[in-house]
Formats: C-alpha cells, sequence, structure tokens
C-alpha cells in the first residue's frame, strides 16, 4: 500500500528544506530515523508526498497499482551512477576506494539502468524516453545532474511494485525531490477524489 498526499507549497521556503518541512506529516517518525518518504513538486504551489505510512495531511489516500496493469510514468532522477574501485597499498594489500558519483549522459545508459531498477522491483518498462537533461540548483553551491524520465511500466508484483513508488528511484538526491515515480492514472485520481 501506498499514501499520497497533496501538501500546499510555502514559496518562501527553499528547496533543499522542503524535505525537513514534510517530516511534520509524519509524526510517527523518531528524529534520526531514516526519511519514510519520497517527493515531487506537482506544479508552483503543491507537493506530492508518497509513503508506506500514512501522512496526517488531510488529502492523504491509499493508492494501488494493480497485477497486469501498465501506467503512465513521469520521474525526474539524478543521472548519476557510483563508480566503485579499488586500489593496491604499498604493503601489497588492496583497499577498496569510496564510491564517487559519475555523471551519466547517454540516454542509452540512463534507460538500461532504470529498466534494470523497474524490473528488480516488480515492474517491466514497456516504453521509456529519456527528457531535459539539465542541471538543477535546488540552492545556491549545489547543481545536480537531473534527467526527466516519461514512459509506461507493466505492473508484474503489485507489493514490490508499491514500495518501490514509496521509496522512489533510481538515484540519489530524494531530499531535493528527486526520484518519486508519478503515476497520473491512480494519483490524478487522487486529485479528483481530494
Amino acid at each position: 500500500m501506498v499514501w499520497v498526499a497533496e501538501v500546499h507549497r510555502d514559496k518562501s521556503m527553499p528547496l533543499d528544506q522542503v524535505h525537513v518541512a514534510l517530516y511534520s506529516y509524519f509524526p510517527q517518525v523518531a528524529p534520526g530515523d531514516p526519511r519514510p518518504y519520497v517527493w515531487r513538486l506537482l506544479d508552483e504551489n503543491t507537493i506530492l508526498v508518497g509513503s508506506r505510512l500514512r501522512p496526517t495531511a488531510n488529502t492523504a489516500r491509499e493508492v494501488v497499482a494493480r497485477r497486469g496493469m501498465t501506467y503512465d510514468f513521469r520521474a525526474t532522477i539524478k543521472r548519476t551512477r557510483n563508480v566503485r574501485g579499488s586500489y593496491t597499498r604499498p604493503d601489497g594489500t588492496r583497499r577498496n576506494r569510496t564510491p564517487r558519483a559519475v555523471e551519466m549522459k547517454d540516454h542509452d545508459e540512463i534507460k538500461r539502468r532504470t529498466i534494470q531498477f523497474a524490473e528488480a522491483r516488480g515492474g517491466d518498462i514497456r516504453y521509456l524516453r529519456v527528457e531535459n537533461m539539465c542541471l538543477y540548483r535546488p540552492k545556491h553551491g549545489v547543481a545536480l545532474p537531473i534527467c526527466t524520465l516519461v514512459g509506461k511500466v507493466f505492473v508484474r508484483d503489485p507489493d514490490a511494485f508499491d514500495q518501490f513508488l514509496a521509496a522512489g528511484g533510481p538515484g540519489t538526491g530524494k531530499a531535493y525531490g528527486l526520484g518519486m515515480w508519478y503515476l497520473p492514472e491512480i494519483m490524478e485520481a487522487h486529485r479528483a477524489a481530494a
């Protein structure tokens, strides 16, 4: 089960602080616990929040992705991948390097990684287009390489897919509103019902 809620966006709040404010909709989460939600801007004034936990917002509704259904989706992701490596120390021992993020510039690589990610989480991508490769600047000094994914996903395993919708992905940048997959067919029904 996935809960979604639309909440008003205070435009005076910087985007890098929105994720902190959204914690107020999850009083059951203790300070220091992992963030229990993903979010994205629906429009200039509205934030869509998705979680396995029910938010306290009065617009909170359960959404269900059904087995065997194909849904349109839209997601904005950070287009980086971690590169790991190792090196040999002077004493001959091998050490692992700290992973570093490398920007993905090739549409085919982004598509391949997204398809693999969805398949591992109960969905099969039927169509995928990569758009709007650019730098996103949520605050001074931060520039995140992002892109928008637009496509169709077939739900093979609803439980795994619901977990995926609630956690977002692929990529990092969840604190900046990246990674939430928006499925208008089931999430717009939520808007009409709210």
